[in-house]
């Protein structure tokens, strides 16, 4: 059976909306998080829907990221994988948005990912390869002390221009394994916190 589906990005900075068939693709809408709108994703994916000719009933699966991230992004993508499992029976991946940056760096050795958390904090992924092996929220004015046997990768560009850390911009990929849910309940968002890591989060 052709595999329709629809990638939603909507957990970091720059935020995107992907439909691809099979492993190819088809069209991604890009937009930039700024709490000033009341864009639910929903208008996105009805855009791309419509312009390939593809009723809603022909989709049969997206990918969604979970977090961490903006509390308001991974929100609005658990509540649309949400829907879409309940309503249309679709199948459901989930990828956190460590591995889904690791995933756009074609880097092989061990790095580590940051994601800006809030003004003072960042989320932060140790990578050994692509197998992610520790992961912590720090203040981000500890960024100037980190470990130099890691090679560093942000989505940030705030936290890139300050700390000489090389910038990295999420996009669809699909060449990779992915986590499928069997039921609605394990469709759950990662919000990290100071006090737990991602091992610690319920997934």
């Amino acid at each position: 059976m052709e595999k329709i589906g629809i990638f939603l990005e909507t957990a970091l900075r720059k935020t995107f909306v992907s439909l691809y068939i099979n492993n190819k693709v088809l069209f991604t809408k890009y937009s930039i998080l700024d709490f000033k709108s009341d864009n639910t994703f929903v208008y996105d994916i009805d855009f791309m829907l419509k312009k390939f000719y593809i009723t809603p009933t022909s989709v049969n699966e997206i990918i969604v990221v979970n977090g961490p991230g903006y509390f308001t992004g991974i929100r609005a993508g658990i509540t649309i994988a949400k829907a879409l499992f309940y309503v249309l029976e679709l199948e459901v991946f989930l990828i956190d948005s460590f591995s889904l940056l690791r995933r756009c760096i074609d880097f092989k050795d061990s790095c580590a990912i940051v994601i800006s958390a809030s003004k003072k904090d960042c989320f932060i992924a140790y990578f050994r390869g692509f197998d992610k092996i520790k992961c912590e929220v720090i203040p981000i004015d500890s960024l100037s002390n980190i470990y130099n046997n890691y090679k560093y990768f942000t989505d940030s560009p705030s936290i890139s221009n300050d700390y000489s850390i090389e910038l990295v911009e999420p996009k669809p990929i699909l060449s990779f394994e992915l986590n499928k849910v069997k039921t609605i309940d394990e469709i759950n968002p990662i919000y990290m916190r100071s006090e737990e890591s991602l091992f610690g989060s319920k997934r």
